[in-house]
């Protein structure tokens, strides 16, 4: 079970009702002008903002780093995916955790006691404090919540309306693809291209007014035989880079495209019909309540990692 770019950018599209021409991304103001970021850009965005949100407000994600040769006090976890470690250990020994303020009173030199650690502590948010402070460099293993991976795609996306002779291999339109670019043609009279069949587009041929497909990449072109030619819509399909697994893909594709499209949204004041939606948040936000309420109440205690609510209470 996972879902990658691909299908939670056809759902964001869905709850916008638009199509994949249309180009909903960030604008360069709030009256309309020259498109900053496109439709896609956008949409990837937005999913992997609310899939980190998510797996830091209501989804425990458990994994661990590794902090590499270390003779440092503090150690920072700012770049990585920890966000909330819960336990730290060397090479031979798990160190026992401790509060700063207690190992203040244990020992108001702490910041300068070295030898070999026995304590760690958090010190802020992303640091990692050890006590003593390690005369020899050891190797961190964190274990904690994280976030997941951030997904991306390779491609381009969209449509060309394109037209097919019979018997001519090359397709003509205003091309966008690539070689070895996936598409699909969403209608066809052509009978060998078959619509919703993927094909790939090849090298030979390739110019910004035609391309070539076959049906595998970097295979033989497919002339077309049989049937009638016209012009059809045919689509980029992306390749997905990275999946989301942390959560059923039922409730990834319920929340997750929520969000972007409240997001689009919000970014453009200038459509009427698009910032009437921008009440899609509330979706996304009841899954990450939902999700809340059925964690362990251990993790919703004060000082845990979960112990604020994901959604303000009314009134507090």
């Amino acid at each position: 079970m996972a879902l990658g770019f691909t299908a939670l950018r056809a759902e964001t599209l869905r709850l916008l009702n638009e199509t994949n021409t249309s180009v909903i991304g960030e604008l360069s103001s709030g009256v309309g002008g020259t498109f900053e970021s496109s439709s896609d850009n956008a949409i990837l965005t937005y999913v992997n903002e609310a899939a980190l949100e998510m797996c830091r407000s209501c989804v425990f994600l458990e994994s661990n780093i590794t902090i590499a040769s270390t003779t440092s006090r503090l150690n920072s976890t700012l770049s990585t995916i920890m966000w909330y470690p819960m336990s730290v250990s060397t090479a031979t020994t798990r160190l026992v955790h401790c509060g700063e303020m207690e190992l203040q009173a244990y020992d108001q030199s702490y910041v300068a006691t070295t030898g070999t650690p026995v304590n760690w502590y958090r010190n802020g948010v992303y640091n990692i404090g050890l006590y003593p402070t390690p005369t020899t460099p050891v190797t961190l293993t964190v274990t904690g919540a994280t976030t997941p991976t951030t997904i991306s795609y390779t491609g381009v996306t969209g449509y060309v309306n394109a037209t097919v002779a019979i018997g001519t291999a090359t397709i003509t339109g205003a091309n966008i693809f690539a070689a070895n670019q996936a598409v699909v043609f969403r209608t066809s009279t052509v009978t060998n291209i078959v619509a919703g069949t993927t094909y790939y587009v090849i090298a030979t041929g390739l110019s910004a007014t035609g391309f070539q497909i076959s049906a595998s990449v970097g295979g033989g072109a497919i002339t077309p035989t049989g049937g009638t030619g016209g012009t059809f819509s045919v689509e980029a399909i992306p390749t997905d880079v990275g999946t989301y697994s942390f959560l059923p893909d039922d409730s990834l594709l319920k929340a997750l495209p929520s969000y972007a499209a409240s997001k689009l949204a919000l970014k453009n004041y200038d459509d009427p019909s698009l910032i009437g939606r921008a009440f899609w948040k509330d979706w996304y936000d009841l899954t990450r309540m939902t999700l809340w309420a059925a964690l362990d109440a251990s993790y919703k205690a004060p000082g845990g990692l979960f112990a604020i609510p994901p959604v303000p209470q009314a009134g507090k």
